[in-house]
């Protein structure tokens, strides 16, 4: 059932008005009422003017919150437990808690309907461990044209979290322990850290390029004895910034810097100069798996998401095509579908390109479920981007796993890229629902 809250002032702080028409057996003379973390032991007094849809709180209980009254929120019993819901905090940057950032946040939302509830986003800094709430700007439907419908406002902790942004420990750590795990995405582990959980898993130690910390000059020499090309990478951080790239060559080897030739020198030993600073920096050295088509790089994004099941599934397949002589497909010349650039790249049929796709996502979910359990104890995960490459052989290499990111890759997409776009964004607010216990 759907209720609405609303504040009264004859109520005291630990009752709760609940309407005579909503009366039935299973109302006991005292409950629980949860309201996203929060959640209060009260009396319950029956009113036969409240309407049947609306449940009677005390103006005393938080007065300094935000509990908008115009709000639907879903019910559910959980024993004495009256559960209202769902609460959903989604936690960006401050830098985007501007206009053109809630335009944006508007999509997230436009499925709303399906969603009912209280959601609001809000940055690091509006978070009050002590006090359990949250400073923002809530979501409001009904907000009319000429008015904003995101509304600023302070509230309680929520039912679930969707962070988007880094956190300080001791706020990572004060959520996830008060909305007991119920934050996602969780631990950001780096390439490493990824890597290192992955090589254990038997089925998936052979989709991995060889990995190494970054610890000396030596590493190189040894790297390359192995492969006729490296990658230097930074354990943390992504848009292809930091990558450095080694190649062999007929007459000694190459160093890429980005998208251009740095030098080109006869022993490693030449460029320690360069090399040496990347130890402090936290640096992986990795096997180069390479795929061009047309002198470009090619790898595709696999965009894996949990929706209102609570369960992986892919949302899409995406090929990345890099600009011609760069070392990454980050700054992308175009993005197709993976079917299209599977049977373009590899002449496939189109059961073949299936079949293959399938391959790929089955291979992202096992890992998924293989980090989710390595990182438990930090929240959950809902989320991810897989970067993969597929060598000329088809053998499926995964490469990285973004957790923040691009959503607007989709609209680059020829096919419905708005479509595919809203997708993205929509996607996580079901499962965060469904975290938050309105499944």
């Amino acid at each position: 059932m759907n209720v609405q809250i609303q504040r009264c002032y004859h109520l005291s702080p630990d009752q709760v008005l609940i309407s005579k028409k909503w009366r039935s057996s299973r109302f006991p003379r005292e409950l629980t009422l949860n309201l996203g973390a929060w959640r209060k032991r009260m009396q319950v007094v029956f009113s036969d003017r409240l309407a049947s849809d609306t449940i009677g709180i005390s103006t005393a209980l938080f007065p300094s919150l935000t509990i908008p009254a115009n709000l639907y929120y879903e019910s559910r019993w959980m024993g004495t437990q009256l559960i209202v819901g769902p609460v959903i905090a989604l936690i960006v940057g401050k830098q985007e808690l501007n206009q053109d950032a809630f335009d944006e946040f508007e999509t997230y939302l436009q499925d709303y309907a399906s969603i009912n509830g209280l959601v609001y986003i809000c940055a690091e800094s509006g978070i009050n461990t002590q006090a359990k709430t949250i400073e923002g700007y809530y979501y409001d439907p009904q907000a009319s044209e000429e008015e904003e419908c995101w509304k600023q406002g302070v509230f309680p902790y929520p039912g679930s979290v969707f962070r988007r942004v880094l956190l300080q420990d001791r706020i990572h750590y004060d959520l996830v322990t008060t909305l007991q795990g119920r934050l996602f995405n969780g631990y950001l582990f780096n390439k490493y850290e990824m890597w290192d959980a992955l090589s254990k898993v038997p089925s998936l130690r052979n989709h991995l390029p060889e990995t190494a910390l970054f610890i000396g000059v030596e590493d190189v020499n040894r790297m390359l004895a192995r492969y006729p090309s490296v990658y230097l990478k930074p354990m943390f951080g992504g848009y292809g910034i930091g990558i450095l790239k080694i190649d062999q060559t007929a007459d000694g080897y190459r160093l890429y810097d980005g998208d251009k030739v740095d030098k080109s020198f006869q022993a490693v030993a030449e460029i320690a100069d360069d090399l040496n600073p990347l130890i402090m920096q936290h640096y992986i050295i990795q096997q180069a798996v390479p795929l061009l088509y047309e002198d470009r790089h090619v790898d595709f994004r696999i965009i894996l998401q949990k929706d209102g099941s609570q369960s992986w599934k892919s949302s899409a397949v995406l090929a990345k095509f890099g600009r011609v002589d760069q070392i990454f497909t980050n700054d992308a010349s175009a993005v197709m579908t993976g079917m299209e650039a599977l049977m373009e790249i590899f002449e496939l049929t189109e059961q073949e390109a299936e079949a293959k796709e399938q391959q790929i996502i089955d291979l992202c979910i096992q890992a998924s479920h293989v980090m989710e359990q390595r990182y438990a104890r930090f929240g959950m995960y809902g989320d991810f981007g897989f970067d993969v490459i597929i060598d000329q052989s088809k053998r499926i290499w995964l490469l990285e796993i973004n957790k923040f990111h691009q959503y607007e890759i989709g609209l680059y997409v020829d096919d419905n890229p708005d479509e595919l776009y809203e997708k993205f964004v929509t996607t996580p607010l079901a499962y965060a629902k469904a975290l938050a216990g309105f499944g």
